[in-house]
């Protein structure tokens, strides 16, 4: 099982090589909890991936950002790998 941070850094490489503005949150006492873990700007689009592995489960707290991008227009999922992320993007 590949662990969270292998499939966050293939994500961000990813988006790099498809020319996508890519930002990785990190977690800490100064910034917003619950904000999903990569933020990126493709095509225009504000896209937003929660990213867990296998065995990985969602807060509540990231449910409730992830729904509030969404009702703001912007597209967010949890996304497992890399192939996901792939596959969200490609439909922009």
């Amino acid at each position: 099982m590949k662990s969270e941070a292998a499939i966050t850094k293939a994500i961000i490489k990813y988006c790099r090589l498809e020319g996508h503005w890519v930002y990785k949150t990190w977690g800490s006492g100064y910034a917003r909890a619950g904000v999903p873990d990569i933020l990126v700007c493709a095509k225009g689009k504000f896209v937003a991936f929660e990213v867990k592995n296998e065995a990985g489960k969602v807060s509540k707290l990231q449910e409730f950002e992830i729904k509030n991008i969404k009702q703001a227009g912007g597209v967010a999922a949890v996304v497992r790998n890399l192939d996901e992320a792939v596959e969200i993007l490609s439909e922009l």
